[in-house]
């Protein structure tokens, strides 16, 4: 199917928008992935907020040459697709990491976080990150930790005391 040129600059344009709402993309290989299995893939996406967008090589290069994700150029080769992860940077790297163990079909070409390119391998370690729901919650239970430790060891002095008192109580009482 043979593209306009205004139809070019808007698969671009929108291409631009949604790289530059994103903090990290991977670029990812389909061949010999079915219709089927796409719009699987397609859903999952949708849930994950993960944005997937099957796009011609040479508008996705040029797309991305006006973004930080530019690195990404070098592995736009053969039948690719884009998966960009939205607000939180491992959200793609864990869905297709998932979808990746029903249908070994799927190629990470690369993946380019804050700039830089990154080997297929690195998919695993950007999966593995936390969510930022999961980073705020260790986080504050860090903080609280040493509260908590303080108020109970402060308690201990109150509840070893009360014990003292009950065990007077009952020696008063059997005497």
């Amino acid at each position: 199917m043979t593209l306009r040129l205004q139809d070019k600059k808007r698969i671009v344009k929108q291409l631009v928008d949604v790289a530059n709402h994103s903090s990290s993309v991977v670029a990812v290989g389909y061949r010999g992935l079915t219709v089927k299995q796409m719009d699987k893939l397609r859903v999952e996406a949708y849930q994950a907020d993960v944005h997937i967008q099957v796009v011609r090589n040479n508008l996705a290069s040029r797309a991305l040459e006006a973004t930080e994700f530019s690195c990404l150029r070098e592995v736009l080769i053969g039948p690719v697709f884009l998966a960009f992860s939205k607000e939180d940077m491992g959200a793609a790297a864990r869905l297709l990491r998932s979808f990746m163990k029903v249908n070994e079909i799927l190629e990470i070409r690369g993946l380019s976080v804050a700039g830089q390119l990154l080997e297929a391998s690195a998919l695993n370690q950007i999966a593995d990150l936390p969510t930022q729901e999961q980073a705020s919650v260790s986080l504050v239970l860090s903080l609280m930790s040493p509260f908590v430790r303080s108020v109970k060891v402060m308690s201990a002095v109150y509840i070893q005391f009360v014990r003292i008192c009950s065990k007077i109580i009952e020696q008063k009482r059997d005497n």
